[in-house]
């Protein structure tokens, strides 16, 4: 009886609520970060930042309407002219806990994704907490505050808005405590397959990054641990792992395979400069930015996002001055550490990181598995630091201020505002509690505050990671977006002109002139349960948006995005475009219908069904013709052969075209191209596009700017004889500049400055 009671009492105490604790304390560290940001709901900020608001909630939105209206995930008419859409649900879609998407009304969507924001950084502090404790055999209460600093991460912070991120990045430490527990025990490989299969569900693309390091992991522990010399026993515990990563794979197939066929057949065809990949991706000295206190900067334009908190770069360094750590431990963890540097700065690392296919924005998205373990680091040199030397805290201390006096004189905290005072003074309270926790008695002035120093540490590292950080990082990803409720009642009011619409199931609504920065050509159709032209997905046919190009629309350099800005009469009404929302109060040739607030929905009376016949040769038209031609270009004689080839009846005085006299101002006409005529962007090449990039082309003009500082004009002078609308087309051939368009005084178009659109 004794025996029994004695081992219930053991397996009570073997469970831990902390992993729990941690959970619920991530969670209130996070709201208070958004209400300490004034994020929706706590705010006025809105939260749709740049992808999130273009794409991942527009997405969410039309998965609730999908599944509540009995519609098909398989394929979808509001995505670009038509699209296969398996491959939006993997990638964007498929994380168990969208299923909250159907419990939130369409104009909840900003208080929908900050409850999956932080539902899923939650269980990432909780696995975090769960792992730290279960590898290193620690009770110690300080785990939770640990786990808690990898959600709290920069990477997270920064990057909440790529919440299709967030599942993997919570996942892999619950990965790695499954390895870690598999690796003693071969017979929990089911456990594995079935963590790996939720893993490649939840979005395959963190699943590949998350993948490829779990592998890394257990290769490298093996080895440390000796494993590979123990005859076979290495060797199995690795054949057995990729079992259960392609059983998974096999188990997933269903939404894999589909998604992985469609990514093949809609590759990135951007020409890539295959001679860049062995130079180094940035300067050394930049890294030692990322290890300190600081703003995000151009979050577009980033480097690796790694810091974690002051509390982790100090033990991560005190690591290294422990004299009772093994040797051998030291060098495998350098080993690491230099293999993730290498992998921030070698091209061709990551390429092979971002699945080969190198982003346009948001770099280095793997950073945060060096974070993760930096964190598993820094919290074993915490459980060991009082085998530390004295002098050993205060070197790290030492090299932190070094590392910051480089940063300030020589980094980025010289060219931007300057955390330099705060990294030193967290460095300092942190070294001096820290070194407190080591000593068994504190002098007798403060010697009752020996018992509130744990309390103060987590006091000091909570400022540091909920307040302070956040803080550094929130304006620069969130800036001026203070309109939450602004753009909830815009989604009310495109319901409400949604509703007008009797025929949508023949027709398609676009809109003219974007009047909302959250809404667009590639969103409008989602919001408004309407057939669209425009798209904006890693998904996106680019064949078709390389053709829409040759119409006139606005497109994106590389084609994975094309947007419906402004009305062309006759492209539109051939592709079916027979409904405009706008702000403006005017729109030639098109009836106004309805109106809500500032909002107005016309009619295109002349717009063709989605599907009608079509001549039997009209495929032998040459789509791309325009971009083969380097002396005329004349998109509108295009437009007009293009309908001849379709219907067979005379379309050559569809357009009045003409050749406009531009007269320039503040400039001059020259005959010799300049050195560096084009921006480096425009000499990126690509697959699809035929256009030429030869200076002597007799399209070509060049002009010189007299004066820098003024700008630079063209101006015509041009007689309406009859009513309808005026078309210009202003080409770019990667990036546009800052372009304004005036008609009768009146501006009409604003191009923003090194837009990637044309």
């Amino acid at each position: 009886m004794i025996e029994k009671n004695t081992l219930e009492k053991r397996a009570r105490k073997s469970v831990s609520f902390h992993p729990l604790l941690a959970f619920f304390l991530t969670m209130l560290s996070l709201i208070l970060v958004f209400l300490i940001n004034q994020i929706v709901p706590f705010g006025e900020r809105n939260v749709l930042t740049y992808d999130l608001g273009s794409q991942y909630a527009p997405f969410l939105h039309e998965l609730k309407h999908t599944v509540t209206g009995g519609g098909s995930i398989l394929y979808s008419r509001s995505i670009g002219m038509g699209s296969n859409t398996i491959g939006i649900f993997a990638y964007y879609l498929s994380s168990p806990l969208n299923i909250l998407t159907l419990v939130f009304p369409d104009s909840m969507i900003q208080e929908l994704v900050t409850v999956l924001t932080i539902l899923k950084l939650s269980f990432a502090g909780a696995f975090m907490t769960w792992l730290l404790e279960r590898k290193f055999k620690s009770e110690d209460k300080m785990s939770m505050l640990f786990g808690m600093m990898y959600p709290l991460c920069t990477y997270a912070i920064a990057f909440m808005f790529n919440i299709m991120w967030l599942d993997g990045f919570a996942l892999l430490p619950l990965l790695i405590l499954v390895i870690e527990e598999y690796i003693r025990e071969r017979r929990k490989w089911p456990v594995l397959t079935l963590l790996l299969l939720l893993l490649f569900i939840s979005g395959y693309y963190m699943a590949y990054m998350v993948g490829i390091f779990s592998f890394i992991y257990i290769v490298s522990v093996s080895a440390y641990q000796g494993r590979f010399k123990n005859g076979e026993d290495g060797l199995k515990s690795i054949g057995f792992f990729i079992l259960s990563a392609l059983t998974a794979a096999l188990m997933s197939a269903f939404l894999l395979l589909p998604a992985g066929i469609q990514t093949l057949n809609n590759p990135d065809l951007s020409a890539r400069d295959t001679g860049s990949l062995m130079q180094p991706e940035f300067k050394m000295i930049s890294m030692l930015d990322q290890l300190m206190e600081k703003g995000a900067g151009n979050i577009i334009r980033n480097l690796p996002l790694v810091f974690s908190g002051m509390t982790v770069l100090f033990l991560c360094i005190l690591f290294f001055l422990n004299p009772k750590i093994k040797r051998s431990l030291k060098v495998a963890v350098a080993a690491a550490f230099a293999f993730g540097v290498l992998s921030f700065q070698l091209p061709v690392l990551k390429l092979a990181w971002h699945l080969f296919d190198e982003p346009n924005c948001f770099d280095y998205r793997y950073s945060y598995l060096f974070t993760f373990v930096m964190i598993l680091v820094a919290y074993y040199s915490y459980l060991n630091m009082h085998l530390v030397r004295p002098r050993h805290f205060f070197i790290s201390l030492g090299i932190i201020f070094g590392m910051a006096v480089l940063s300030q004189n020589f980094g980025k905290m010289a060219k931007e505002d300057s955390t330099f005072f705060a990294t030193v003074i967290f460095a300092i309270l942190i070294c001096f509690l820290l070194y407190g926790k080591t000593l068994e008695k504190w002098p007798e002035s403060i010697a009752n505050l020996k018992k509130l120093g744990t309390g103060i540490l987590a006091m000091v590292i909570v400022v540091e990671i909920v307040v302070f950080n956040p803080r550094c990082l929130m304006p620069d990803v969130y800036a001026d977006l203070q309109d939450a409720s602004k753009f909830s009642s815009m989604i009310t009011d495109l319901d409400t002109l949604s509703e007008k619409i009797e025929d949508s199931d023949s027709y398609r609504t676009e809109l003219h002139q974007p009047w909302y920065y959250l809404i667009g050509s590639n969103n409008l159709p989602f919001y408004t349960n309407q057939h669209g032209i425009g798209s904006f997905a890693t998904m996106t046919n680019r064949r078709t948006a390389h053709f829409l190009k040759q119409l006139g629309y606005n497109v994106l350099y590389n084609y994975a995005s094309c947007f419906h800005d402004n009305v062309i009469l006759p492209a539109d009404s051939l592709l079916g475009v027979r409904y405009i929302i706008t702000e403006s109060e005017d729109l030639s040739d098109l009836e106004l219908i309805s109106e809500k607030n500032t909002l107005r929905l016309y009619e295109n009376r002349y717009a063709f069904p989605e599907a009608f016949l079509i001549r039997e040769d009209a495929g032998s038209f040459d789509g791309f013709a325009l971009e083969k031609d380097d002396e005329v270009k004349d998109y509108f004689t295009f437009q007009e052969e293009w309908f001849t080839s379709l219907s067979g009846v005379d379309a050559s005085d569809i357009y009045d075209s003409f050749t406009a006299n531009w007269q320039p101002v503040n400039g001059q006409l020259s005959v010799t191209p300049p050195e560096k005529a084009l921006v480096p962007a425009d000499t990126f090449g690509n697959d699809l596009n035929n256009e030429s990039r030869d200076f002597t082309a007799e399209a070509l003009k060049f002009y010189l700017r007299n004066n820098a500082k003024s700008p630079f004009m063209l101006r015509a002078i041009v007689t309406a004889d009859r009513d309808g609308a005026l078309y210009l087309e202003v080409p770019y051939l990667y990036c546009q500049c800052s372009t304004d368009i005036y008609v009768n005084e009146k501006a009409v178009y604003t191009g923003i400055s090194d837009s990637c659109y044309t």
